[in-house]
């Protein structure tokens, strides 16, 4: 019941003189002129002693609660004021849920600095939304003294201290790396990076330039970098080391860049593009669906499923089993 202090509606009641009597909870806000006597609480506000603070602010964050709409408020014959049928319920005309938005606008800095960077550097993740169920057990009698009671107790509480908030959330984060939760590496231990269900634009290049956005895997991206584009028309493109490209459905386009790479285009029509070489050319191989580099030296050797077109560089390229793909083969260069 200790968020009872913060509900003006039971301090009203408590303090001012009423006529003898019971009332409701829309009686009451009518006599005391109130529109709203509903509670919204901000986790991060209240430390009471308890050690689970950084988990409260990190999946309930705010929370809204009301009266039991069946409370009771009575005035008896001698003036005494108390309530039966009385306790403290989430308010069910709010869903709460699970994510990385927030309308406080500390809890949406830590949610973007340190939280989701961290936890869903993809963003990936669902809103989950948060079911009650159950009864909370009512109270009967309940009267002034049980109320300065718990205004007592609450003002024991300590209040925000986000020094101890961030210490505690970075060991939530870390605990979720070492148990995997949130570890999106592969076999390899190369960074797995997700597209959403539209048309993205997912790459190597992303550490480059926008390293804060991946805080926990820009340290692997030297290993090579797992692109899974998912629906839409997704452009992927490698980098310099041995890279897997997975299309997914739709049009996708996929570029493996240097190193010995992976591209799997899945469903659609999909394009694989040497637009990036610039020097040698490039030879393709239809029938063992593997191409590389034809420049002296390259050891480059990439392997391909699911293609139907090809992006040619603006070189000398080499395509075996040519008429597999007749038309549907763009020409940068000079292709054979």
């Amino acid at each position: 019941m200790l968020l009872v202090l913060s509900l003006n509606l039971c301090k009203h009641f408590f303090l001012i003189q009423l006529a003898q009597g019971t009332y409701s909870k829309a009686q009451l806000a009518s006599i005391f002129g109130m529109t709203s006597y509903a509670f919204e609480m901000q986790q991060y506000n209240y430390r009471d002693g308890i050690d689970d603070y950084a988990e409260r602010v990190y999946i309930y964050n705010s929370q809204s609660y009301q009266i039991s709409d069946d409370a009771v408020f009575i005035v008896d014959s001698t003036g005494k004021h108390y309530i039966d049928n009385f306790a403290i319920l989430p308010r069910l005309s709010v869903q709460e849920n699970f994510d990385f938005v927030s309308r406080s606008w500390v809890t949406q800095l830590a949610n973007d600095v340190l939280l989701q960077p961290n936890i869903d550097p993809s963003n990936i993740g669902r809103t989950v939304n948060i079911v009650y169920d159950g009864d909370v057990e009512r109270i009967d009698g309940y009267d002034s003294d049980m109320y300065e009671a718990e205004v007592y107790t609450i003002g024991a509480w300590d209040g925000p201290d986000f020094v101890k908030l961030y210490n505690e959330v970075v060991t939530i984060e870390n605990s979720f790396w070492l148990s995997g939760t949130s570890k999106f590496l592969d076999s390899q231990e190369r960074p797995i990076l997700y597209g959403t269900n539209g048309n993205d634009l997912l790459g190597d290049f992303v550490f480059d330039i926008a390293p804060d956005q991946f805080p926990t895997l820009e340290y692997y991206s030297t290993n090579g970098v797992v692109l899974i584009g998912g629906k839409g028309n997704d452009e992927l493109i490698g980098g310099e080391n041995n890279d897997f490209l997975l299309g997914g459905n739709d049009d996708d386009t996929l570029e493996g860049g240097l190193g010995n790479d992976i591209l799997n285009a899945g469903s659609g029509t999909d394009t694989i593009s040497y637009e990036y070489i610039t020097s040698g050319g490039v030879r393709v191989n239809l029938t063992s669906g593997t191409s590389g580099s034809s420049e002296a030296g390259s050891t480059d050797e990439d392997t391909f499923t699911g293609i139907e077109k090809i992006i040619g560089s603006s070189q000398v390229d080499t395509v075996k089993s040519l008429s597999e793909v007749e038309g549907k083969i763009t020409k940068r260069g000079c292709t054979r």
